[in-house]
């Protein structure tokens, strides 16, 4: 059952409608607030000879960009081709297609030597991943030591969580399946483009699985506090919303009621190989 979910994952994962799904549902709404992690990201774990980093499931490139232009050595990887061309495209469109090692690779099977990379981001990937401790293991064991993983993902106890669940039943958008699994609630939805996964992770299982990898948690700052303004129309009170979620970037800055929440670790020599 495993292989099979996986199989129906990376087939609907694989189509170019998805990438440009969330281009135009996420990452060009947002585009102030994730500029802002990423310099953040950058002042924690950026050395001045330790900045060899793994983007991975890059999809369409935005944030392989925003780690070039913040002076990273970048391998970008997807296992879907669409992906990978519209990664290569946004870069060639912004002059760095020459500065980064664009790769076909599975998360699930990655072909890297250990410990190759002084980092690896992976940012809202996971979530769509059926067999995440394969990942993790995998993500794990190609960092060298004292390295750091970087890890976005979509809390299941943010306020905008709950809020998400009423509105489905209201809307009758419900998934058509709903299970509690070790690493979260997994919402599984059957559209147009095929099965997709959608997890709403358990935080602390997620951070207790990868310290007993043998890192140590450096550290957790919010993403987004709502991804709400994605079911509204009105383009003012969407401007609001997105406001909001800067605001509280910016100024406020709690995670746990976050609905993106990003992790940091920290590669510790404990680490042994799962």
């Amino acid at each position: 059952m495993t292989e099979i979910k996986t199989e129906l994952l990376k087939n609907t994962m694989s189509k170019v409608y998805w990438h440009q799904k969330w281009v135009d549902t996420y990452i060009n709404s947002s585009k102030e607030i994730y500029d802002l992690a990423f310099d953040k990201i950058r002042k924690i774990i950026l050395s001045s000879d330790k900045n060899l980093i793994l983007d991975a499931g890059c999809g369409n490139g935005v944030n392989t960009i925003r780690l070039l232009n913040r002076g990273f050595d970048v391998v970008s990887i997807d296992f879907s081709e669409e992906a990978l061309k519209l990664c290569k495209k946004n870069l060639m469109e912004n002059k760095l297609l020459e500065m980064a090692r664009v790769e076909k690779a599975d998360l699930l099977n990655l072909d890297f030597d250990d410990r190759t990379f002084d980092s690896v981001l992976c940012w809202g990937v996971l979530m769509h991943i059926h067999e995440i401790e394969l990942a993790l293991n995998n993500l794990c064991r190609v960092i060298k030591l004292g390295g750091f993983l970087i890890i976005c993902e979509v809390s299941q106890n943010a306020i905008d969580t709950f809020i998400g669940k009423t509105i489905n039943r209201i809307t009758k958008t419900a998934p058509i399946q709903v299970k509690k699994a070790k690493f979260g609630i997994e919402n599984w939805y059957d559209t147009g483009a095929g099965s997709i996964l959608v997890r709403k992770t358990n935080i602390k299982v997620l951070k207790e699985y990868v310290k007993s990898s043998g890192f140590d948690f450096i550290g957790a700052f919010p993403g987004q506090f709502t991804q709400s303004y994605t079911r509204i129309k009105n383009q003012t009170l969407k401007k609001i919303v997105l406001g909001y979620n800067k605001f509280w970037f910016k100024y406020i800055g709690i995670v746990n009621p976050s609905v993106e929440q990003v992790l940091i670790f920290k590669k510790n020599d404990d680490y042994q190989k799962n």
